[in-house]
């Protein structure tokens, strides 16, 4: 039987110490490294949507207390997961995205058609997302490798 350390000429030591830094880099991506990749992935969808229909976005616009109601919170949080929710604290955000016929708890009728802000940002988004969570874990896994390397 060919011995599992030669391959193709080459023979392998230190596997132990090797698969003890791949645990260690694998530990480096977990809990917080974990949510401020998550954190960088969410930005670019948050930075959209703050960008108001004046400025050139879709974000309805009338004193600006809407646009500075935008925030981001880690809502769920373990080593291994974490979720980061995009909101605003404005009772009117989801009139706005979604729109509104029928009457309110006052009694007045309204037919507001939607203005969509959020989702678009969103959907615009994913790629870049998906690059900024990349990098964010690269840098983490680079930083530490070279630690490990000294």
């Amino acid at each position: 039987m060919t011995d599992p350390t030669k391959a193709g000429g080459l023979t392998l030591t230190g596997g132990g110490a090797l698969a003890k830094t791949f645990r260690g880099l694998a530990e480096s991506v977990r809990g917080a490294a974990l949510e401020a990749a998550t954190r960088s992935a969410a930005l670019p969808v948050l930075n959209q949507v703050r960008i108001t229909v004046p400025q050139g976005g879709r974000t309805p616009y009338k004193s600006g207390t809407y646009r500075r109601g935008w925030h981001m919170e880690t809502v769920e949080k373990s080593p291994d997961r974490c979720v980061v929710q995009i909101g605003n604290d404005q009772p009117q955000s989801r009139r706005l995205e979604l729109g509104f016929v029928g009457p309110d708890k006052l009694g007045r009728v309204y037919n507001q058609a939607p203005r969509p802000h959020v989702r678009p940002a969103f959907d615009e988004n994913v790629e870049r997302a998906k690059t900024e969570f990349r990098d964010a874990m690269a840098e983490t896994v680079e930083r530490e490798a070279s630690k490990r390397a000294d």
